[in-house]
């Protein structure tokens, strides 16, 4: 198994045990969208949707399995960069996969109340690929933060991701032009920022972090 793959398997490994989780996410997911079916369309359900299901996982992996990432640092020659790198992708990957598995359920829904799902155009859909990219960076960002600063960083990171989540709904109204140009921006920040403050990383104070 390369690198890459031992960080793979063990998140895998975790989202084993996480089945009653996961199904909790899909049924809020669901009431969320009877709720507020009309503010939805096929473009703002994998905008908003999938980074729903990211900002979950990211509290999942980093606020509680900082024991798991541990593990993988003293069992395998990755370093903390390489391991929040791989949990990042590992974060937008499942998010992805979460929102397609749950699109279904729109659809039935806007089936019951006699709506038809609107056809992405391609604009959207780069925009979709941006937003998947800001996925990463801030996956990344709020991963370095917890490893570095521990439990005190909690109540920030959450009322950043709550600040993101509602910006995204104005974002969505906004021209292509504009949405892509702030998540370029923050992209580019978020990412900046992460290899700043990866640099400070040491595994010796993650461990006594664990203890």
């Amino acid at each position: 198994m390369n690198k890459s793959g031992v960080v793979y398997w063990r998140e895998l490994k975790r989202q084993k045990h996480l089945c009653i989780v996961t199904s909790l996410q899909f049924l809020l997911t669901t009431l969320l969208l009877v709720w507020r079916m009309e503010d939805f369309t096929t473009f703002t359900y994998f905008l908003y949707i999938p980074f729903l299901f990211s900002v979950v996982t990211q509290n999942d992996i980093y606020f509680y399995d900082l024991t798991t990432s541990i593990e993988t640092l003293l069992a395998t020659p990755l370093d903390a960069a390489q391991i929040l790198k791989e949990k990042g992708l590992f974060i937008v990957i499942k998010s992805v996969i979460l929102g397609v598995a749950m699109f279904p359920v729109y659809l039935i829904i806007l089936y019951v109340n006699g709506y038809k799902p609107n056809i992405l155009i391609w604009n959207e859909a780069l925009l979709l690929l941006l937003c998947f990219l800001l996925q990463y960076s801030l996956s990344l960002l709020v991963g370095t933060v917890t490893w570095l600063y521990g439990k005190k960083s909690r109540l920030g990171i959450i009322i950043g991701q709550g600040l993101l989540l509602n910006g995204l709904t104005a974002i969505s109204s906004w021209d292509i032009k504009g949405s892509g140009t702030v998540m370029v921006i923050s992209i580019v920040a978020a990412y900046g920022v992460s290899r700043v403050l990866i640099k400070r990383l040491r595994t010796e104070n993650m461990i006594m972090r664990c203890l």
